[in-house]
Order: C-alpha cells, then sequence, then structure tokens
C-alpha cells in the first residue's frame, strides 16, 4: 500500500488522514496535504486497487467498506499515529466513518467531504457506470463540478478524480450502495458544497442529525469537490474544527 506521510510528528496534535474518493488516489489531496503538512504529521493512502496500491483478492462488495477502513488503521499503526483526525471524501467518508466506529479511542475527529451516513449512488448510476466502463470520468464530471468553477480547475483535476480501473471504480460504488454506516460519536465536520447532485446540503444536514457531534457547513458555487473548487474556504473550515480536537 503506498502511503505518502509529511510534516512535524506532534505530542499534541492528531495527525491529519486523508482518506480518497471512489476510484481516485491520494493525489486528490496535494493541496491541502502542502497546506497542513506545515503544521502537523499529515498522511494521504492510495486505498488497495488505486493509484500506487496493490489491489484487494477476493473482497466482496458489502464488505469492501469495512476492509478499506482496516486499511487505514493498519496504515495509522504501522506509523505509530495513535490520534487521527480522519479526512474522507465521499466514499472515503463513508470509510473515515467505520474506522472511527471500529477504533474509537485512535480516531479522534472526522472531516466529511460530500460525505455524510447513508451516502449511496442510485440505481441508474450504477447502472450507467456498467454501461459505460470505459467512459467514467466523462459520465461523471457533469455530477462533480459547479457551473461556477473555472475551467482550468476542473481540467487540472479530471484525469486524477476517477482514474482507477474500471472494474474497481464500479466495486467501489456497489460498496457504497451496501454500506450502512454507525452513528459515531467523534466531533464531526461535514463539508458540503451548495451545487452538489450526489451529496446534496440537504442530504448532509439529515446526516448530520444523525451524528450526535455533526455540524455542517455548505459552500457555495461549489459541488462534489469543494475542496477544489473552493480550497481557501475549505481549509479554513478543516482549520478551525481541528482547534477544537
Amino acid at each position: 500500500m503506498r502511503v505518502r506521510v509529511e510534516g512535524p510528528d506532534s505530542s499534541t496534535k492528531p495527525a491529519l488522514v486523508f482518506i480518497h474518493g471512489a476510484g481516485g488516489s491520494a493525489t486528490i489531496w496535494l493541496d491541502l496535504f502542502r497546506h497542513f503538512e506545515r503544521s502537523r504529521r499529515v498522511v494521504a493512502l492510495d486505498l488497495p486497487g488505486h493509484g500506487q496500491s496493490e489491489p484487494f483478492h477476493d473482497v466482496s462488495d458489502s464488505n469492501r467498506i469495512q476492509k478499506y477502513a482496516d486499511a487505514v488503521l493498519f496504515a495509522c499503526a504501522e506509523l505509530k499515529i495513535d490520534r487521527a483526525v480522519l479526512v474522507g471524501h465521499s466514499m472515503g467518508g463513508l470509510v473515515a466513518l467505520a474506522a472511527a466506529a471500529a477504533s474509537p479511542a485512535s480516531v479522534v475527529g472526522l472531516v466529511l467531504l460530500a460525505s455524510a451516513p447513508g451516502l449511496k449512488p442510485s440505481k441508474d448510476m450504477l447502472a450507467a457506470l456498467a454501461e459505460k466502463r470505459e467512459q467514467h470520468a466523462s459520465l461523471m464530471e457533469p455530477l462533480m463540478w459547479s457551473a461556477a468553477t473555472a475551467r482550468d480547475t476542473i481540467e487540472r483535476w479530471s484525469k486524477t478524480t476517477m482514474s482507477a480501473d474500471p472494474d474497481v471504480t464500479i466495486a467501489d460504488f456497489r460498496a457504497c450502495a451496501a454500506f450502512d454506516a454507525a452513528t459515531v460519536l467523534q466531533p464531526t465536520l461535514l463539508i458540503g458544497g451548495q451545487d452538489d447532485p450526489l451529496c446534496s446540503p440537504r442530504f448532509m444536514a439529515k446526516g448530520a442529525a444523525r451524528l450526535p457531534a455533526g455540524e455542517l457547513q455548505v459552500v457555495s458555487d461549489a459541488s462534489h469537490f469543494m475542496f477544489l473548487e473552493r480550497p481557501d474556504i475549505s481549509i479554513a473550515a478543516i482549520e478551525r474544527f481541528l482547534s477544537f480536537v
């Protein structure tokens, strides 16, 4: 498993562990990684089967999210990280929720970007992904970016957002459909894009209400990748949240 680690180790600040979404890789975190590595230990991993990490063998859709969570916790254990804030995007948010439920002592907070308990792709989306296996990036692009987002931003990141093998991407989305997140007690910040059709602000508000320590911030003129579309606002929100955990 490929894991990137930067930043100073600290006994007072929990590490930030970034978890990418379906079909993606750790490359998507480059800008946030560079910002937060100045002040704390930061970790970004390619989940198994993504980026430069070797794939799983014989993992069912219903168990895939939990296996990804196990991989995240394993990486933290290998790096001797005993306190972490998990930052998960889309499917990565579900992975973060599973890891937090499995290891409440080591996961001290969560940041869910375009993600919330109950996040599931529609049956129509699953069918379209299966039918257009080689067109995942172009198929999903209209759903992932706001009309207000600059074209050069979209072009910079479009090849990164869904770079995995089509079979892996489809398995990721099926895993999201099969997964039911447990309620977690850790402080949780949910950040959503106002224009996101995949994880709408209304849906995220319902998800935040399911979490005893959940709060929601909505970013205007942004969609599913609000942390790439409006990085200044997303970083400021995460910084504020980190000051309390």
